[in-house]
């Protein structure tokens, strides 16, 4: 027969209860990702007020549960070749419970740059073939520091420590996280105060006359997506 030993509940709880008691041990990395975390949440209390507009009186649900619905806007619908395209994203929580947004390090919303973690842009020609869209350095490179230069005497460890926080805080710059109510809409920012529109920078220009449609597409989660509304751009010569 084989042996079993039993502990009734009652008896584990003494035994237990009798041990030294030991610090909880925090997992690898939780230091690191909660000071990264803390500054993201200030860096979003900054951003709200620039970047979120309230909802409207007029505004209407859409839907159950958290949904967003995306809305591209160009300025100009007709360019010449070769010029800039400048645009308008927004993304407006639609449904019947808030929209947790983010994007980190590198987000669309404040690069502009595509394809990003979540933002790609699809660009179709006259023959329905559509390919995405790319901006000449990749999302990284938009947050990577400068160099660095320490005051005399500084030790190996503080460098190390000052580095290391100044990369949080590049990091939460680049960071858009936001609680969207139902409502309430994210948007890109003009290329000047008090401009809505901003220069879409691609790695080449459009030098072929013709017209294109221009979608964003978000993607959410791995097998989710959300397309924006479908606009349509001509080039002149």
């Amino acid at each position: 027969m084989k042996r079993t030993n039993r502990i009734t509940p009652l008896l584990l709880i003494v035994v237990l209860g009798a041990l030294p008691s030991a610090s909880k041990a925090e997992p690898p990395g939780y230091a690191e990702e909660s000071a990264q975390a803390d500054l993201d949440h200030k860096q979003s209390e900054i951003d709200r007020p620039i970047y979120v507009d309230p909802a409207p009186k007029n505004f209407k649900i859409q839907g159950k549960g958290a949904r967003v619905k995306i809305r591209l806007v160009l300025e100009k619908s007709k360019i010449r070749k070769g010029d800039p395209i400048r645009y308008r994203l927004e993304m407006t929580s639609v449904g019947t419970e808030p929209y947790l947004f983010g994007e980190f390090s590198s987000s669309f919303f404040k690069t502009g740059r595509v394809p990003s973690d979540a933002f790609v842009l699809l660009i179709k020609d006259s023959s329905g073939k559509a390919h995405s869209a790319h901006s000449p350095r990749s999302s990284h490179t938009d947050v990577m520091m400068e160099e660095i230069k320490f005051p005399p005497g500084l030790s190996e460890a503080d460098k190390a420590s000052r580095v290391k926080q100044m990369q949080r805080e590049k990091s939460a710059a680049g960071t858009v996280m936001q609680r969207l109510s139902p409502g309430e809409t994210l948007h890109t920012l003009g290329d000047a105060p008090g401009d809505k529109f901003r220069t879409l920078p691609l790695e080449s220009y459009f030098t072929a006359v013709g017209t294109r449609e221009l979608t964003m597409v978000f993607r959410a989660f791995s097998k989710h997506e959300v397309k924006s509304n479908g606009v349509m751009l001509t080039i002149e010569p």
